[in-house]
Formats: structure tokens, C-alpha cells, sequence
């Protein structure tokens, strides 16, 4: 079964990056956050699997997040660097989404 028929069957939304400000302005919980780090801007953060143009700004998207309040769980992927070395900015990006999913 694809992910398309999964999310389908499940019932369970799914949301891009156009609709990131309506869906996370006034989201109470309980919630369960997923971010798939290839949502954002691939100039910003590059170290994703499938880096996609005109993605979200790290910082706007660490704001949106910690406006949602009661995140009863949280996932964070697609952290995928090329090599050994990380990127000291794309590390502080993930430990400030950490913070505000964990406050």
C-alpha cells in the first residue's frame, strides 16, 4: 500500500508547505507533530533526501511551530547529510525545532 492510499484509507491529513500558516495558526492539541526536514528551502537547509525549491524558511517554520500548544508527540526526518560533517547551522536548526516541540 503507497502512503497516498495509507494517508486515504487512515483518514489522517497531510499538509505542504502552502498550507503550513492556515493549518498551525490556532492548532490546539493534544497533536502529534511529523517534520520532514525536506520542507525547507533547500538553500537554507540542503541536507535532506529530496530537497524541493520555494520550501519554508527554518526560522519561519521553528515560529509556526512553537505557536502550537499541547504537542503530545513529535517526529523530526529526512535529516540526511552527505557526509560525516554536519552543517553547524542545519545541527542549531534541528536542536531550536527540538526545543519548541519539547517546551
Amino acid at each position: 500500500m503507497s502512503e497516498h492510499e495509507y494517508l486515504a484509507k487512515t483518514g489522517l491529513r497531510k499538509y505542504g508547505v502552502d498550507d503550513l500558516e492556515r493549518v498551525l495558526d490556532g492548532l490546539r492539541g493534544p497533536v502529534y507533530v511529523h517534520i520532514d526536514l525536506d520542507v525547507l528551502e533547500p538553500t537554507a537547509f540542503g541536507a535532506t533526501c529530496y530537497p524541493e525549491p520555494n520550501g519554508v524558511q527554518p526560522q519561519r517554520l521553528i515560529d509556526l511551530v512553537s505557536q502550537v500548544n499541547d504537542i503530545v508527540g513529535a517526529a523530526i526526518t529526512e535529516h540526511a547529510p552527505s557526509s560525516d560533517d554536519v552543517n553547524p547551522g542545519e545541527a542549531e536548526v534541528i536542536r531550536r525545532l527540538g526545543a519548541v516541540l519539547t517546551r
